[in-house]
C-alpha cells in the first residue's frame, strides 16, 4: 500500500469531466417527470462554483426547474423565463414543495 500526504503532493488539476455526478435514471426520489431534468447535485456545482449568496441566477429555458430550485435553496436570488405554461406550473409546484412562504410573493404570471 503507497501512502501520500496532501501536504508533499501537487494535487490533481481540476478535471474537465465531470463524472462523479451520473444522470437520473427512471426511478431516482428527484425524478418529477420532466424529460429533460438534470440532478440537482450537477446545478448544485454549478451554481456554487459561479456564485455568492444573494448573487441572482439566470435561467432563460427553466423547463422543470431544478436550477431555479437549487439556486433558491442555496440563497441565490433567481431569474427563470420559460415559454411553457406547463414549465412554470410544474416549477412553481416544486418550488412551493421546497419553500411555501417564500414562492406566492415570487412568481409573476403575464
Amino acid at each position: 500500500m503507497q501512502k501520500k500526504y496532501l501536504d508533499k503532493e501537487k494535487g490533481i488539476p481540476i478535471q474537465s469531466l465531470w463524472d462523479d455526478i451520473t444522470a437520473l435514471g427512471p426511478s431516482n426520489k428527484e425524478r418529477i417527470g420532466y424529460p429533460t431534468q438534470k440532478p440537482e447535485a450537477l446545478l448544485e456545482r454549478i451554481i456554487k462554483m459561479a456564485s455568492n449568496e444573494g448573487d441572482v441566477i439566470l435561467d432563460p429555458f427553466m423547463g422543470g426547474g431544478t436550477t431555479i430550485a437549487v439556486a433558491n435553496r442555496l440563497n441565490r436570488q433567481w431569474i427563470g423565463i420559460d415559454q411553457s405554461e406547463q414549465a412554470v406550473k410544474v416549477t412553481e409546484l416544486r418550488l412551493q414543495k421546497q419553500t411555501p412562504p417564500k414562492i406566492n410573493s415570487v412568481i409573476k404570471k403575464r
